[in-house]
């Protein structure tokens, strides 16, 4: 792992704690670890958490999923992702 990925992978834990912990609202949360995502090379580990943080990113009024439902599903995915090894791992 490169200074930059650990750096990167430690800037992506600290994202998911301030969501958990209601630092950051679920919406500004999902843009920040998507960014994170992308600079990292979009590793499998963070595929679902970023599916659900794109869904409600890209929220319309018609959706039938609402919100509350994305918000809950992305909460979810940070709480798995810190229970687990850091960095995660893919596969």
């Amino acid at each position: 792992m490169t200074a930059a990925n650990a750096g990167e992978w430690a800037l992506v834990r600290d994202h998911l704690h301030d969501l958990v912990q209601g630092g950051l609202t679920p919406l500004s949360g999902g843009r920040l670890l998507r960014a994170s995502s992308e600079r990292l090379g979009d590793p499998a580990a963070l595929r679902e958490l970023v599916r659900w943080a794109a869904m409600l990113e890209t929220w319309i009024p018609t959706d039938v999923t609402p919100t509350s439902f994305c918000e809950d599903q992305l909460l979810q995915q940070a709480r798995v992702l810190l229970a687990g090894t850091w960095p995660p791992r893919d596969g």
